[in-house]
């Protein structure tokens, strides 16, 4: 029974905020919980691209290092001579 203090109002406006706090921290949760995933997804493709850009290094070394020019004290030397003898 309402005794006209105001007490009832009171209390259920202190229950509404708490309610209130509890179901924005539930929500700052979701949110985080949401960005921590799409964290680790993007750690995931960076890994993934850092591994491929690495691989492509790789090959572009080996691919500019076969237009070097031959030693001609080196056998690969001796062996190009060999075959463009034998291609005249």
């Amino acid at each position: 029974p309402d005794d006209g203090s105001g007490d009832s109002g009171e209390q259920n406006t202190q229950a509404y905020y708490i309610i209130r706090a509890a179901q924005e921290r539930e929500e700052l949760q979701r949110e985080g919980d949401e960005l921590d995933q799409k964290i680790q997804k993007t750690e995931r493709e960076i890994r993934a691209l850092e591994k491929t850009l690495n691989h492509l290094y790789a090959k572009n070394s080996a691919y500019k290092q076969s237009f070097s020019l031959v030693d001609p004290s080196t056998p690969l030397y001796e062996q190009k001579l060999l075959l463009e003898e034998q291609q005249h």
